[in-house]
This record gives structure tokens, sequence and C-alpha cells, in this order.
């Protein structure tokens, strides 16, 4: 839905800028409307998907087209007629028209790759929480933005599991960006756990930019920007993802009874916490395991990119991987080293 989203916000900013080389007489100027519509549109897609390299170019070109359009929307308000465009309104359609394509070619060749989930014969369930890790959590309301999304990833939905697979991502990834790892995981037979969590007491980042639509997009200006100080703060990622451990915890205990058996699996921000907690509760732990470890996942931290998210794969020196080559390997590693830690 994102994907064709980005691309409907973009053929409409080709269309309204590139009417001014068709004008041929004198007429009313109602394609201009799709300028402010676009803008509506990049603020939802924002709202909807978070903060990225294409929703950033979608929001800001918008803004541009609004603004070369100005005088044509107020001439459209009040039902004048449009003759003729002046030279800087050419001169910022054509800007915006390159600007557009570009984006719209970017767009499709770094698109990213859709595993057929269909074929996988798996049920993904999310749950969406709010609350606090002080006060606890609780379901959402229906038209509330949630603090908390848990997604979970079963062959077997709407059962108690007495052994599942829990996921700490990297807050460099989250869980949209581990999905074909999460569904080949389920599809080998296990029940996956993964959560988000975007509380008020939990922060990774200052300000707005902690919030669910800018803190990926932060986190990863912030490790490309100055690594080494990225990853000074070891300490509170520590404790942040313990937070999320314990949370994690007692939901599948809560979903699942108390007898549930969990198997951890962290990804480079959450290593230290995973391992600490491990430690504090094996009665109910059986494992765990950390994907960094794992050679195939060469984009570690960021999550299987080569395929969510082909763009920063690039920038990585990794290429887009129609074969989901990466997530096979990691799946078929988690695979002997959960069977490992159950004794099989």
């Amino acid at each position: 839905m994102k994907f064709y989203g980005e691309i409907l916000i973009f053929s409409m900013l080709l269309l309204t800028n590139g009417r001014i080389l068709f004008l041929k007489r004198a007429k009313k100027d109602a394609i201009v409307m799709l300028a402010p519509l676009a803008l509506l549109l990049s603020v939802l897609q924002i709202i909807a998907w978070g903060v990225d390299f294409f929703t950033i170019c979608a929001f800001i070109i918008s803004v541009l087209v609004v603004l070369s359009n100005f005088h044509a929307l107020f001439r459209y308000s009040q039902r004048l007629y449009i003759d003729h465009y002046s030279v800087l309104m050419k001169v910022w359609a054509a800007f915006t028209i390159v600007f557009a394509f570009v984006a719209l070619s970017g767009l499709i060749v770094f698109s990213r790759v859709n595993l057929n989930t269909k074929k996988t014969n798996v049920v993904e369930t999310k749950y969406r929480l709010d609350g606090s890790f002080k006060s606890g959590f609780y379901k959402t309301s229906l038209f509330s933005i949630p603090d908390v999304q848990i997604t979970e990833f079963t062959k077997t939905p709407n059962q108690n599991h007495k052994k599942v697979v829990v996921v700490i991502p990297d807050k460099r990834c989250d869980t949209e960006y581990l999905k074909p790892y999460l569904f080949m995981l389920a599809r080998a037979g296990f029940t996956v756990y993964s959560g988000d969590f975007y509380t008020n007491d939990c922060k990774w980042l200052d300000s707005v930019w902690n919030s669910k639509y800018f803190r990926r997009f932060s986190l990863l200006i912030e490790d490309f920007a100055n690594h080494n100080r990225f990853v000074s703060h070891k300490e509170m990622y520590t404790y942040n993802s313990m937070l999320e451990c314990k949370a994690m915890y007692d939901f599948v205990r809560e979903k699942n009874g108390e007898d549930c058996k969990m198997f951890l699996i962290s990804d480079m921000m959450s290593k230290n916490a995973v391992e600490d907690f491990c430690k504090l509760n094996p009665e109910a732990i059986f494992g765990s395991l950390d994907l960094s470890s794992i050679s195939e996942y060469r984009t570690a931290g960021y999550g299987c990119i080569e395929q969510t998210d082909p763009l920063l794969a690039r920038f990585l020196s990794h290429k887009k991987d129609r074969e989901f080559s990466a997530p096979k390997k990691m799946v078929l590693e988690t695979s002997k080293q959960i069977k490992s830690a159950m004794g099989n």
C-alpha cells in the first residue's frame, strides 16, 4: 500500500505541473487542485508509514508544487480563467517535474521485494496496546494511535502455544523490516512474536524524533553521521531493551499461559539486554540468539533491507535480493539453534 500511495502522489505531482505544457486556450485550471491533494496524501503517508527517503521526497515536492501554484490556486478559487503561465512558474514547474520524475524512477527501481505470504500459510496478527512500561499496557481503543504494536506470526492462530520465539528488534529496523525472516521462521513451524514500543517513558531520542513517525529514520541518520557516538549509548540501549523484554515476556505469558517457554532473539542494540534477561528468567526462557552472530545476516541492525529497503541496502553496498537468500539462511541457522536449545 505504501508503494502504491507514493506512486499516486508522484503521478499527481507530475500531472499538476506537467499541465503547463498543454495549455492551448484560456480555461479553468481545475488540475491545480491536485497539488493540495497530493500534499495531504503525502502527510497521510508519513502518518501511516513513518518517515523515509521517499515519503520525505513526496512531502517536499508537494510543498514546492503548492507554493509554485499558489497564484493558480487563488485564481481557480475565484473561478477565474488561466490564459498563460509566467516564466517563473514555468521554471518552477520544470524543476519540480524533474524532481518528481527522478523520485518516481528511484521509487520503482528501489521498490521492496514482497514475499508471497499466502504461500507460507502463516497468519499475521497485530495486537495494538496503549499504556507505558511503568503503568502497564491495555488494549487500545479503535480510533487511537497505539503506543505498542505486537505482531504474531504463526500457522496456528487462536491457540495457546507452549514454546514460542520472541524477537526484540534493533530500533533501526523494527518488525516491518524483519518481516521476510519472521514469516519464514513461522513457516518453519515456530510461533513468533515481535514488538514495537513507542511509549513516552522509554526515550531512544529526544523530543519529537522519538515518535513512531521519525524514530527509525532519525536513528539511521545519527548512526551514519557519527557511528562512534551512536554506539557509545550502549547502556541506554540495554536499559530500554530490558524494558521491552519484560513487557514482551508478560504479554506472551498472559496470552499463552504461565507455563509458556520462550526463545529470545536479539539484534545488535538489544543483544546485551536479551542476554541479561535470559539469565534473570531461566525458568521460562530456554535459549537465545543474537541475529548479528549469523554470518549470512550481512545487514545486522538494519533488518532484511535487501528486500524491505533496497535503497538503504544499496547505500550500504548490498544489492536487492529477490531470492530471499539471506532470510532463508538466517531461518536455517535459527531453527538449528532453537531445536538444539529444545534438546531435539
